[in-house]
């Protein structure tokens, strides 16, 4: 599957709240959510898609519509990639180092 750069773009942000711990990464400090890095494509996108249920459900706060939108977009880009596709994009997140 071929994406755009913005698409690529709205998945990395959006898989780096999965894949990191965000706060920690905002403090200089890289943690990864060791569980969500092991998990294969099919699962990250089930747990995507229940979040994403759980926005629709419940409202938005503020905010929330964007990123119920990214969600949406990232769940889509990723039933659509290929494994090494969603190897190489969860590399470039794991890859990604605080302040840089």
């Amino acid at each position: 599957m071929t994406i755009t750069k913005e698409q690529g773009t709205t998945v990395e942000m959006t898989l780096m709240d999965y894949l990191l711990d965000m706060e920690d990464f905002i403090q200089g400090k890289k943690t990864l959510n060791v569980m969500n890095v092991r998990r294969p494509k099919a699962a990250l996108v089930k747990i995507l898609q229940a979040d994403l249920d759980d926005f629709k459900q419940n409202g938005f706060e503020d905010g929330g519509e964007d990123f119920a939108e990214n969600l949406t977009q990232t769940i889509t880009a990723l039933e659509n990639m290929t494994d090494a596709e969603y190897t190489k994009i969860k590399q470039n997140i794991l890859d990604f180092e605080p302040g840089a």
